[in-house]
């Protein structure tokens, strides 16, 4: 647990990764070009606190919601259904990124598609 202190710098911190999501978002200098469909693929158990993030900085920009998918569980659903059941909350040692790298660079099948949604 955290003291109010600690909270606070949490809290900084978090918001200044907000302000630079923010200032990528603006990078072009188009507003034309900030993306209002958002894909974020992430470690499955962090994916919904960047989203948040995500989320937080594109409407500060676009005044109104991006429509933002996590891709992870998704995809994990959908090719590993046997992960997602033996999955445990703070299980470091499974990097969701490497395993979805393994099943589309390193197997021969390549009939292996997607649709998107």
């Amino acid at each position: 647990t955290l003291s109010s202190s600690e909270r606070a710098e949490v809290e900084i911190v978090f918001q200044a990764y907000v302000n630079r999501l923010m200032s990528l978002f603006h990078e072009t200098g188009d507003d034309l070009s900030i993306p209002k469909e958002i894909i974020v693929h992430g470690d499955l158990e962090s994916e919904a606190l960047f989203t948040r993030f995500i989320e937080q900085a594109a409407m500060a920009v676009l005044k109104s919601p991006p429509r933002i998918t996590m891709m992870t569980p998704v995809i994990l659903k959908s090719t590993f259904p046997t992960y997602l059941k033996h999955a445990k909350v703070g299980d470091t040692e499974v990097d969701t990124g490497m395993l979805l790298s393994a099943f589309f660079f390193h197997k021969q099948n390549t009939q292996a598609t997607f649709e998107y949604f």
